[in-house]
């Protein structure tokens, strides 16, 4: 301590300039030193700047601290006594004063000097006061970043650059693949996956995913599974217009995953952005997500928009990583990634066994999957944990049980509008509750609870999948259209093309639906979604007389949903061969199809309630279609649901007997046991067309031709033409069906109408259907001669 006296004593002694020069210096050394640290230790990238305006701050006071010492420094002029004055005065000379030793005479300059500073500043500023006080602040910069390193938790450590002008809000971005070490590579994977759904959740930036590259990667004659590192990036981008590529490494520094990424305009390769990142090996989605945060900035993202993106969704667990996990499972299922979503799912239940939530959002994403059996466990686990819930959790998980384990919407709606009541914001509430007015028939408030949801939510696609869904059904199809439009300016392009899609489904306009069918099959998505628009456009093909293709399309849907064991989208997909092959006549192979339906169906490996759907369906289609030993068969199988008090036994046991009566001709038995067939519970859609189509025969076999023409049109009505399936797959014979029933009866301007509207589904046909279409051309004419016509190609 007394050498840094001694130091601080000749400081002070010399000129201020000098001062100044030594300080300098001083702060030279420091920053070299921490420049070195800061990369050695991956220090956050805030610790150089924060030094250096702690070393700015200081300089003034030091300075100041130089002038105030210098002024307290100088010597005042002894006092003199008394008789000295009056020696003086008389001549004589007065006496020389003693010398004192050189270090007693330091002391005691020491001493005055702090004594009598210039003031109140000579008393505060002072040598040891203004050093420590400036190594103070940098020792505490130092503890705190240390602390930050120590923790593990994401930090960025550099960055620099801005996107400006070249990179508007809303415009595409494509991530490459990250680069790696070889031991790395699966740390590459999940990093570059977790980055991407990050940025997806962004509101500013769109990412060029995958399912839109695949089809660039072909037309350059690459195969789909070729790795887009950063050169092919920057390639597809130029070709495909795309603002920016994101391209990026991952590396380990001692216990740290270090992330660097660039942000490169394709066409120069100039690069706009640099980030690097470090978190410890157990933070990787901390580090991803700190790395996302910076660059969406860079890019031009505002500070607040990203901040309302960041937290993690606010439920109930013990472990942060769990609800990481949960938040992507949730997102995964947004965007239609069921088994991505799912395996979140079982990682955060892993992460935290007491997981409602999680355990519910397994069970939604099993259900998403056609999989409500394996659903069943995990709601069930749920409502078990639902104690520690919060109010509005616990309201959630009770509302999902009521829907998916006891198969009762009306009881599950209830809570949700309880939810809704006291919790007007929540978004999953009013969708679920839109879901459970529809299940019930409420059209209207199911129009109004997804109208809500989409308010709440303006940046979730399946917000708008339901309003679109029960605007159509409330027939209010230019809301439909106009909630199409808004979903496409948000950035669910695809979304928006299959909406549309089935928009002409319902609307009747073939050439637009056959557009945008090849238009969505041209370019891949993810899997789920893929298989979504293969079914609906082979459906497509099999209503249009394309029976060779819709069959085609429909056993590879078939297979996707074996694999996935989802046997009610499997047996699904199977009706496409069924009907197809009976419009040509072919009933053997039909019957083919349904027998493997029947076999894969086995009810030995089916969970309720799927075991209790399909054998119902079992049993009525094959009455439908005059194999009632197949139907026996099936109800001899299929053991009846376990309640026999609840609404779906009572519902299928007496679909199944009406089926059955209208095999026999008992057509007044069949409508008995229809009436009585109540829709209000848990329903496969298929069902209520069904109930429709049997209702028709029977008032067919009745002769009372008014009511089956009522119920035939209820089958294929436009709302139930857009969701494709068994009323587009039954089009081209009810339209044949329903032009015969009003010929028959003399409605003759109907008549034509039905003609001319099968003749324009089927107006290019696989060649062996062209019988049935010059059938129907040769009644067209008959019916246009007739005096009563109406003239060619006018509609009702």
């Amino acid at each position: 301590m007394s050498r840094l006296k001694q130091f601080i004593i000749e400081i002070h002694r010399r000129s201020l300039w000098q001062v100044l020069m030594v300080y300098l210096g001083a702060c030279w050394a420091v920053l070299e030193a921490s420049d070195q640290v800061i990369e050695r230790y991956l220090l956050p990238e805030w610790v150089y700047p924060t030094e250096i305006i702690v070393l700015l701050v200081g300089l003034p006071i030091v300075l100041a601290t130089a002038m105030v010492r210098e002024e307290a420094g100088k010597p005042a002029a002894p006092a003199r006594s008394a008789a000295d004055s009056d020696r003086a005065a008389s001549g004589e000379a007065t006496t020389k004063p003693k010398a004192e030793p050189p270090v007693a005479r330091q002391a005691q300059e020491e001493r005055r000097y702090g004594a009598r500073g210039a003031g109140t500043l000579g008393r505060y500023l002072t040598w040891p006061r203004a050093v420590m006080g400036v190594l103070g602040a940098l020792v505490a910069v130092g503890v705190v970043s240390a602390f930050v390193v120590y923790r593990g938790a994401g930090r960025v450590t550099a960055s620099s650059g801005a996107a400006g002008d070249a990179f508007a809000e809303r415009a595409w971005l494509v991530v490459a693949e990250f680069d790696a070490a070889d031991e790395d590579e699966d740390i590459a994977l999940a990093a570059r996956e977790l980055l991407a759904v990050d940025l997806q959740q962004s509101q500013y930036v769109n990412v060029y995913g995958r399912e839109q590259i695949a089809p660039v990667l072909r037309r350059m004659g690459r195969p789909d599974t070729v790795r887009v590192d950063r050169a092919l990036a920057l390639e597809v981008a130029e070709r495909e217009g795309i603002e920016a590529v994101l391209a990026a490494t991952v590396a380990r520094l001692g216990g740290d995953y270090v992330f660097s990424a660039r942000v490169l305009q394709p066409a120069s390769g100039q690069e706009l952005i640099a980030v690097r990142a470090a978190a410890r090996e157990d933070r990787l989605a901390d580090g991803v997500e700190t790395l996302s945060r910076e660059i969406r900035r860079r890019l031009g993202e505002a500070r607040g928009e990203i901040r309302r993106s960041e937290p993690l969704p606010r439920v109930t667990t013990r472990s942060t990583e769990a609800l990481r996990a949960y938040a992507q499972a949730v997102d995964a299922n947004d965007r239609g990634e069921y088994e991505q979503g799912l395996d979140f799912a079982l990682e955060a239940i892993r992460l935290d066994t007491t997981f409602a939530l999680a355990y519910r959002a397994a069970a939604v994403l099993n259900r998403n999957m056609g999989r409500w059996g394996e659903a069943v466990p995990y709601a069930s686990r749920a409502h078990e944990l639902r104690d520690n819930l919060t109010a509005r959790e616990r309201l959630q998980v009770e509302a999902f049980y009521h829907w998916s384990v006891e198969l009762d919407p009306r009881r599950a709606a209830e809570v949700y509008e309880r939810l809704l009541a006291q919790y007007p914001d929540d978004y999953t509430a009013a969708s679920n509750f839109a879901l459970m007015a529809e299940y019930l028939g409420e059209w209207e408030r199911a129009y109004q609870a997804s109208l809500r949801a989409v308010e709440l939510e303006p940046y979730r696609p399946a917000a708008y999948g339901h309003a679109i869904l029960t605007a159509r059904w409330t027939n209010r199809w230019q809301v439909a259209d106009s909630m199409i439009a808004l979903a496409r300016d948000r950035g669910f392009a695809r979304r928006a093309a299959a909406w549309s899609q089935s928009e002409a489904l319902g609307l009747r306009d073939w050439a637009r639906a056959d557009f945008l069918c090849d238009s969505l099959l041209a370019e891949e998505t993810n899997p789920a979604w893929s298989m979504s628009y293969l079914s609906a456009c082979g459906s497509l093909d099999i209503a249009r007389g394309r029976i060779d293709r819709g069959i085609e399309r429909k056993l590879t849907v078939a297979r996707f949903h074996a694999s996935r064991r989802s046997y009610v989208g499997y047996g699904g997909a199977l009706a496409g061969p069924v009907m197809g092959e009976a419009m040509r006549g072919r009933m053997a192979a039909a019957r083919a199809y349904w027998e493997d339906a029947l076999a894969f169906a086995d009810p030995e490996a089916l969970p309720a309630p799927e075991r209790f759907i399909l054998g119902t369906t079992a049993q009525v289609v094959p009455y439908m279609l005059g194999w009632p030993d197949l139907a026996e068969d099936a109800g001899a199988r299929y053991p009846p649901y376990p309640d026999s008090t609840h609404a779906i036994r009572t519902y299928g046991e007496r679909l199944v007997r009406a089926a059955r009566a209208v095999q026999d001709g008992d057509a007044e038995r069949a409508i008995e046991w229809l009436r009585g067939a109540r829709g209000e519970i848990f329903k496969p859609t298929s069902w209520e067309m069904e109930k429709d189509l049997l209702f028709a025969r029977a008032y067919e076999q009745l002769g009372q031709p008014d009511s089956a023409v009522k119920y035939f049109e209820a089958v294929i009505r436009p709302a139930r033409l857009a969701e494709g399936f068994i009323s587009l797959l039954s089009l081209p014979g009810l339209e044949r069906r329903l032009a015969d029933l009003e010929a028959g009866r003399g409605n003759v301007s109907a008549a034509v109408r039905h003609y001319q509207n099968f003749l324009e589904l089927w107006s290019d046909p696989d060649p062996e259907l062209l019988p049935q279409v010059e059938s129907a051309r040769r009644a067209l004419e008959r019916l246009l001669a007739e005096p009563r016509a109406v003239p060619h190609g006018e509609r009702n």
